[in-house]
């Protein structure tokens, strides 16, 4: 959680993995829970996915079912939109590493994501049905005892868009700081962008 630009911001991620099965195949299941308060309403939004993934080699390849949903938070409304997502593609295997894991070498380590699919339907008139998501992470060769400063960026595209890009550090015992900057059409503020500091804990 953490705060900034005359709001404050909560959010709680939560991943399961199923155990392997067929040849290196798992499940995956990844709910994303976001709190974003402001001086005209809040935002209470869900990003979740479901799928198979395929590890091995650095990276993870897979099919997933992508859901993100945006509610107001406090006040009474009997609109929710929601976009729906089938996609697929590709990352490396440290990218969703709570905490990230590995060793870094003399220029750091990146770590990226990069999913492409179709639109299965939108809240938002179904314009542009492709859409896509990707993010890179470069963990810094700077390290302060058991802090390692990164720079992380994350970008959604299709008939609604969102960014993040953020400055932060992760201590070895995985907790976090960081400052960041999201930008996301699908808020219902008039503000459609907020700057935060959070501090979190990555278990």
């Amino acid at each position: 959680g953490g705060g900034g630009g005359g709001g404050g911001g909560a959010r709680l991620r939560v991943r399961a993995l199923s155990p392997g099965f067929g040849r290196g195949l798992r499940a995956v299941l990844e709910v994303d829970a976001n709190v974003l308060t402001a001086s005209d309403t809040g935002e209470l939004y869900y990003l979740y996915y479901a799928g198979i993934e395929h590890a091995g080699r650095g990276r993870v390849l897979g099919v997933w079912y992508y859901h993100r949903s945006n509610h107001q938070l406090a006040e009474p409304n009997d609109t929710i939109t929601s976009i729906n997502v089938v996609e697929a593609g590709a990352e490396s295997d440290a990218w969703d590493a709570t905490p990230p894991a590995g060793p870094t070498s003399r220029r750091g380590r990146f770590d990226w994501r990069l999913r492409g699919g179709w639109l299965v339907d939108s809240a938002f008139g179904e314009h542009v049905r492709w859409h896509a998501r990707g993010g890179l992470r470069w963990m810094t060769p700077l390290r302060w005892g058991r802090v390692r400063p990164y720079v992380l960026g994350e970008a959604e595209a299709g008939d609604v868009s969102r960014r993040t890009w953020a400055l932060g550090a992760l201590t070895d015992a995985g907790i976090e700081a960081r400052l960041e900057y999201r930008s996301d059409d699908q808020y219902f503020g008039k503000d459609r962008t907020a700057l935060l500091i959070t501090i979190g804990r990555l278990f």
